[in-house]
């Protein structure tokens, strides 16, 4: 649809949703004060009650979500059908004279006159259905350090004395925000969060900034040495978010990242890999979105102890190279394809199998499973830790062509030592892994 079609048609369907009167069907109520749009809400004066349709208003819902802003089809249909809702009080005004004390039991769409219509479809494109307001999101890390800071289109990674640099898409000075605590309030002295970086993303809505910050914090997670990205401590860590549009708001919540051993440290060699993350993030191309979805399955899988990991590790890897008419095989195709070693394709089958036993019900946990025992024993390895092995290896390859190097870690070096000195075996399965060891 062009030229104003799918506006008008969103608009159609909401007003054909929406009637003056209780009758069949219309359970939902909606009373509201109104007044001239754009008028503060004090000056609102009048006051009015409609009625909704709930089937026909979740058609209008999945039409705003079919023809809208991109950032609709990341959020519950239930928020669409609240943005709908909204868009009848913050413009009744459209068509309040030409429907004051009268009473009909048609839609608000078979009394209103053409040009209300007309006026209400210039309001809808206007509305947060095709034009919502930008916000930005600031969340607080606690376990990454941007020794060198990346500044980009969609996102940003910045040092905590940055975060009133910030001019786009707000100037956050004006907010008189302090970047070295959480929440950045001056007066929160008595109660604050210390943070290591700022990862700050621009969005419509809270859900597609959280979608983007699971994707750029999969990436940076798989710079961690493989045996480190899953080696939690009982650090306790804070999350939650700041929002920035024509006020600020916080939220404290759940930490962003586990609480690893190690911290990691954004270097400078990192930034050519966030440049190809940023470009994915607005990418059209339907190639593109499965990219970040493996991301997002990989950031899931990231909190979760071996056995939970393991679906959502797979799920990564369907995301990648999954065709639902050649399930197993396409798989296996898309793995031998991007990695330059040769992988036994009855081991990446076995590992499928056990996938299989997981998610269809057979076994609530791997190690229920005879495949987890049976790979376990050939290769010698827990099939879990080689899946995450794996996983990292392929969104490493498929995404960045191999950009994204390990850090530098002074453990890694003890654990060699002492391994050549006899003196730990810790972490040898590393040796057995599908990516090293001679396959059979």
């Amino acid at each position: 649809m062009g030229n104003g079609q799918a506006e008008q048609y969103v608009a159609t369907k909401i007003l054909k949703a929406t009637f003056r009167t209780d009758g069949k069907g219309r359970a939902s109520k909606h009373s509201f004060m109104y007044g001239k749009k754009g008028a503060p809400s004090l000056q609102f004066i009048s006051g009015t009650t409609v009625y909704y349709d709930e089937d026909i208003m979740l058609e209008a819902a999945f039409s705003a979500k079919e023809f809208g802003h991109k950032y609709l089809k990341q959020i519950p249909i239930s928020a669409i059908i609240s943005i709908c809702k909204k868009s009848i009080s913050d413009n009744y005004s459209i068509w309040a004279d030409e429907t004051f004390m009268r009473e009909f039991d048609s839609s608000y769409y078979d009394f209103v006159s053409e040009e209300a219509l007309l006026l209400f479809s210039k309001a809808v494109a206007d509305s947060e259905v095709f034009n919502p307001e930008q916000k930005l999101f600031a969340f607080p890390l606690q376990t990454i350090r941007a020794e060198n800071e990346y500044i980009g289109k969609n996102f940003s990674l910045l040092k905590p004395n940055s975060l009133s640099d910030v001019k786009k898409p707000f100037e956050l000075k004006s907010f008189n925000v302090n970047g070295q605590r959480f929440p950045p309030l001056n007066e929160t002295d008595n109660h604050y969060y210390p943070l290591k970086t700022w990862l700050c993303t621009t969005s419509p809505h809270l859900r597609e900034a959280q979608k983007n910050k699971a994707a750029i914090l999969a990436v940076l997670s798989i710079k961690y040495d493989d045996f480190f990205r899953y080696q939690f401590n009982l650090s306790r860590h804070v999350g939650g978010y700041c929002s920035f549009g024509n006020r600020m708001s916080f939220s404290i919540g759940a930490p962003h990242t586990p609480s690893v051993s190690e911290n990691l440290i954004l270097k400078e060699m990192d930034i050519p890999v966030l440049e190809t993350l940023d470009s994915l993030l607005d990418a059209p191309e339907q190639e593109a979105s499965r990219k970040i979805k493996a991301l997002e399955y990989f950031y899931r899988a990231w909190f979760l102890d071996e056995s939970e990991r393991y679906p959502f590790l797979f799920m990564c890897l369907e995301s990648l190279y999954g065709d639902s008419m050649n399930a197993t095989q396409s798989i296996v195709d898309g793995v031998k394809n991007v990695l330059n070693i040769d992988i036994s394709e009855s081991r990446i089958r076995l590992l499928i199998q056990l996938r299989g036993s997981v998610i269809h019900g057979r076994s609530p946990e791997i190690y229920d499973s005879s495949k987890y025992a049976k790979y376990y024993k050939r290769y010698r390895i827990c099939p879990s830790k080689d899946l995450a092995l794996l996983v990292a290896a392929c969104l490493n390859s498929t995404l960045f062509d191999n950009l994204i190097a390990k850090q530098d870690s002074k453990h890694r070096d003890m654990l060699k030592n002492a391994r050549t000195e006899g003196k730990t075996n810790s972490y040898s399965y590393i040796y057995n892994s599908i990516l090293v060891a001679e396959q059979s």
